[in-house]
Parts: structure tokens; C-alpha cells; sequence
């Protein structure tokens, strides 16, 4: 019998914050190399290990996240991340990886 892979695998993801640093970064949507707007309706966060969770906001194709020193203080030093696509009834985890806050 052949072996067959179904679902999806999760890139890596890093997130490095700075205790009291306001964050920033983006995510920029595309479709086969081609930059493309997020469909209408998505959500995009970054959920942290203790329930702690960054919102993005999206305009076209970029999702921007801007957080504020005093909820970055709130994320444990190492720990678990996920960056979440949320569109309707469709969740998905597009990034797996590890928060990391020093400082």
C-alpha cells in the first residue's frame, strides 16, 4: 500500500519581542509569487502560550500588527506561537513555532 499525507503542514515561525518595546510587524498576502488582498472577512492573530493574543489589521494585501509595550510585557519569555487565518468558518494555523520576549 502506498503512504499518503493529507492537511496541512504549518510554516515555522519566530517571534521576537522586547520587554518595553511596543511590537510591529507585517504579513504581506500572496498567491503564487503574486501579492494579492486578503479576502474579505479574515482575521489574523498571534496567539501566545497563556492565552495571549495579538490582532492584526489588514488593509489589501498587508496584515500589520501594532502592540503596545504593556501587552508584550504580558507574554512569557519562551514560549509556544501560533499565527491563526480566521475567514468565516476557517481557521487555520499558518505559522507554528516559539515567542521569545528578552529584555
Amino acid at each position: 500500500m502506498t503512504a499518503t499525507v493529507i492537511g496541512r503542514d504549518p510554516g515555522e515561525l519566530t517571534v521576537k519581542l522586547t520587554t518595553g518595546a511596543d511590537f510591529e510587524a507585517e504579513l504581506v498576502y500572496q498567491v503564487n509569487g503574486v501579492t494579492t488582498s486578503w479576502p474579505g472577512g479574515t482575521v489574523l492573530t498571534i496567539l501566545f502560550e497563556g492565552g495571549i493574543v495579538f490582532t492584526a489589521t489588514i488593509a489589501a494585501a498587508t496584515a500589520t500588527f501594532a502592540v503596545d509595550k504593556a501587552i508584550v510585557d504580558t507574554v512569557p519569555l519562551v514560549g509556544n506561537a501560533r499565527v491563526i487565518y480566521t475567514n468565516g468558518t476557517i481557521d487555520r494555523v499558518l505559522f507554528l513555532g516559539r515567542g521569545y520576549r528578552r529584555g
